[in-house]
């Protein structure tokens, strides 16, 4: 059933207006589908709407309709993932097949990216068995696993072979899928007297792995507590590589054993004939983007603290961290690995405060830890207000306490990933720096309260937030409204009155968004990145939008299909919205090869530095393609970004502060407050950075700290700013002292730098001339990244 809303207010209703002749229609149209296209299996139709069709309230020719679906569920969503479609004739993977878990442990299934659904109760329980409900779903690329909350008897689906019930003989509680294997799975499994009393033996967790989609499984180890895979792009490691904690002692029940007191081990063939200890003790361990590992291990000094250890090179060589000298002990375990996914990482560390931590920014080989930001907002459950914005490197925004840990927020960016922090613009001329005023948007702690900033890598230069303007950051949801920025950061628009939620589809052509924590009937979206919003009414009773998801395409928020998940305020019934924005646009962008041009439906963006429209970020000048946002077109999934580089000549914005070192603490001069001094409390510890250099067995000159470092990533060129921020010789045989910035040393690299300075300006300038002149820039794929999710130990970590 198809029905064409019949005014240009779009009034499109829901379940409601729907016949008992339309939905007998719709329900036998469904099933035959289903025995036509998967083979024969049970499957179940849920009461469903036929398609809806909104027309914008907007006076324009040019654009079409939004299609609408929905789905009565019998809870709320509580854990939904999507799948690949492999069979994509060359083009990058669409995600087709979507799975959504309700609280009441219901799993439904949609194979058309959410508009129609189906309940597969019969395709994941085992026939004559009391169906006792999925409590929770594991998915890869093409897998996807059923875990009940008590039995032995699974159920796997893949997209290849489609549903299969399994009886492990065991039970489940945690799972991972191996990262490239499809059908690689290992498992945790309790030991029965964990689940009955009355039996003899002790009750502790057993990992087990299985290489055939848990058909069969083969015992790992004993008494484990994490595990992880191996690196499969590795080639120290193997496919077989697994990571363990557990405790050498393995006697008596596991929760009555010291937490503290585990060993870590790692095998290249699943502990099979290959067993290496790596540290031990040890609490926990983890690994980060680019296989980074992260060990904790109990602190030798502190009672109740802990030391971090890293590796980069799958343990072979574990090196602790150094914080700066009062700071060196992680206090009560609470800490948040935040992001690690530009080569060095961010670690709030929680500091005696509750709700405030420090911020740490390590150097290239994660090992030093300078500090970035005071009291950055935190909860004890380790989520802290800090977000990379996506897509882009090197811009992060974060929350503080103004003045002590008990002072209100304030909401600060970084373009130079964390080496200085800016406040935000407001949007007005009411609401300007000279009035202190400024736009201050909600992080993730408080993300059961209000929507925290958000970006998605393929809306290129996107970011939208929830929100006050003001001095601070204002705890009142009623006085909140929500901002979009579309230059990264460097200004601001209120887009609506009022807190929304909101999701990014086809590369930031569509923004979608509903009322948060308010029944409505409308969703509103913007195909002009927040110049101008359209209502589209979905539904013809009161309800309320619990999120908005787009994770059809081949990178999250590349698709033109949006999934809402809702309550009905009349009478409390769940449901799920499929919402089609691919009949919104009649044509596709055109003009990617010239950017620019009038014809082109594409523009040039180089993202730029608040200060003084700064355009080096980083060491080096970008240039994006991106559609214009007045462009009346689609994207398309399956779109690439282009970019440009060229590299820029080394200024003090390129170094931050070295460890131990901070910015000088002078307000009533800007240029001395650029200067990174040693803190009081590494001058009160002893600590010298000049003699903290020296190798032991060092000959002839060594490079010292003059109290900066190139910030990880940079690519800028050798300049006069490399002489004043970089490293210098030193004379081995020199009498080394207390750090002084105002001493003189002669360089022994000075003239060589000198030389690189004249160098690098030279190929800055014939790199320019070769992009200015270039006709077809290079493209680059950007790839979804997997971030860490505010790990902190006694949490998820």
């Amino acid at each position: 059933k198809r029905r064409w809303c019949p005014t240009a207010a779009a009034v499109c209703s829901g379940g409601s207006r729907r016949t008992g002749a339309a939905m007998l229609a719709q329900v036998v149209v469904l099933v035959v589908v289903v025995l036509l296209g998967v083979n024969n299996q049970r499957w179940t139709a849920v009461d469903a709407t036929a398609f809806e069709s909104c027309v914008p309230d907007i006076n324009s020719t040019a654009l079409g309709r939004v299609l609408i679906s929905s789905t009565r569920i019998d809870g709320k969503v509580a854990q939904m993932v999507w799948v690949e479609d492999p069979f994509q004739n060359g083009h990058l993977p669409i995600k087709e097949s979507v799975f959504v878990r309700t609280e009441m442990n219901s799993v439904y299934q949609s194979r058309n990216y959410g508009k129609s659904w189906i309940d597969i109760e019969n395709n994941v329980t085992q026939k004559g068995e009391r169906p006792a409900g999925i409590i929770t779903m594991y998915a890869s690329k093409q897998h996807v696993y059923f875990l009940p909350p008590y039995g032995t008897t699974y159920s796997t689906w893949s997209s290849a072979n489609g549903f299969k019930i399994i009886d492990a003989k065991m039970r489940i509680t945690s799972m991972k899928l191996h990262p490239k294997h499809q059908g690689w799975v290992l498992a945790i499994s309790p030991s029965p007297k964990c689940y009955d009393s009355k039996l003899k033996g002790s009750c502790y967790n057993s990992l087990y792995m299985s290489k055939d989609a848990a058909a069969t499984w083969t015992l790992v180890h004993t008494y484990v507590s994490a595990y992880h895979w191996g690196n499969v792009e590795s080639n120290i490691e193997t496919p077989d590589t697994v990571y363990l904690s557990s405790w050498v002692n393995k006697t008596g029940d596991q929760d009555k054993l010291n937490p503290w007191k585990m060993a870590m081990f790692k095998s290249n063939d699943t502990f099979r004939n290959d067993t290496q200890l790596l540290m031990s003790p040890i609490v926990t361990f983890a690994f980060s983007e680019y296989r980074v590992l992260w060990v904790a291990t109990p602190h030798k000094a502190h009672a109740e603290s802990l030391s971090l250890y890293v590796s980069l090179d799958g343990g072979r060589t574990l090196a602790q961290t150094k914080f700066p000298a009062s700071y060196d002990a992680l206090h009560k375990g609470r800490f948040s690995i935040l992001d690690t996914s530009e080569g060095q990482a961010f670690i709030n560390v929680e500091h005696g405060y509750d709700n405030w931590g420090h911020l740490y920014a390590s150097d290239a080989a994660d090992r030093t830890f300078s500090l970035s930001l005071e009291f950055n907002k935190r909860v004890p459950s380790g989520a802290v207000d800090f977000q990379r914005l996506k897509g882009l490197d090197g811009i992060y925004l974060a929350n503080r306490a103004a003045k002590t840990a008990k002072g209100p927020a304030e909401t600060l960016i970084s373009y130079d990933k964390g080496g200085e922090w800016f406040r935000l613009p407001g949007t007005t001329p009411e609401c300007s720096f000279g009035r202190g005023c400024h736009l201050n948007l909600f992080g993730k702690t408080a993300e059961k309260i209000l929507p925290p900033i958000y970006s998605v890598a393929s809306a290129l230069g996107l970011v939208i937030g929830v929100g006050n303007e003001g001095s601070f950051l204002d705890p009142r949801e009623d006085i909140s409204n929500t901002y979009l920025s579309r230059d990264a950061g460097l200004t601001w628009n209120m887009v609506r009155n009022g807190s929304y939620m909101y999701e990014f589809g086809d590369h930031g052509g569509i923004l979608l968004m509903a009322k948060h924590k308010a029944t409505t009937r409308e969703i509103v979206f913007s195909w002009n990145e927040g110049e101008s919003f359209h209502s589209c009414q979905f539904e013809s009773v009161d309800t309320q939008i619990i999120d908005i998801q787009n994770g059809a395409g081949p990178e999250y928020g590349s698709s033109q299909q949006f999934i809402a998940f809702g309550t009905q305020s009349e009478n409390h019934d769940n449901f799920v919205y499929h919402f089609d924005f691919s009949h919104l646009h009649s044509r596709s962008c055109q003009g990617f090869s010239f950017p620019g041009q009038p014809e082109s439906d594409y523009e040039l963006w180089s993202p730029g530095h608040r200060l003084g429209g700064q355009t080096c970020l980083l060491g080096k000048h970008s240039t994006y393609v991106r559609r214009k946002s007045s462009a009346q077109c689609v994207n398309g999934a399956n779109w690439e970004r282009q970019t440009i580089s060229v590299p820029c000549a080394c200024t003090r914005e390129d170094f931050t502060c070295d460890y131990c070192f901070e910015l000088a603490n002078i307000t009533d001069n800007p240029q001395a407050a650029e200067q990174c001094v040693l803190s009081k409390e590494c001058k009160d510890a002893g600590y010298d950075p000049v003699s903290a250099s020296k190798p032991a067995d060092c000959s002839g000159y060594f490079n010292a700290t003059q109290g900066y470092r190139l910030i990880v990533g940079d690519q800028c060129v050798h300049s006069l700013a490399s002489i004043k921020y970089g490293p210098k010789a030193v004379a081995c045989d020199s009498i080394i002292g207390t750090h002084d910035n105002t001493t003189e040393n002669v360089s022994l690299n000075s003239l060589w730098i000198v030389l690189g300075v004249v160098g690098g300006l030279i190929l800055v300038a014939l790199l320019g001339l070769m992009a200015w002149y270039s006709v077809r820039l290079h493209r680059v794929r950007y790839r979804p990244v997997t971030y860490i999710q505010d790990l902190a130990l006694g949490d998820e970590l």
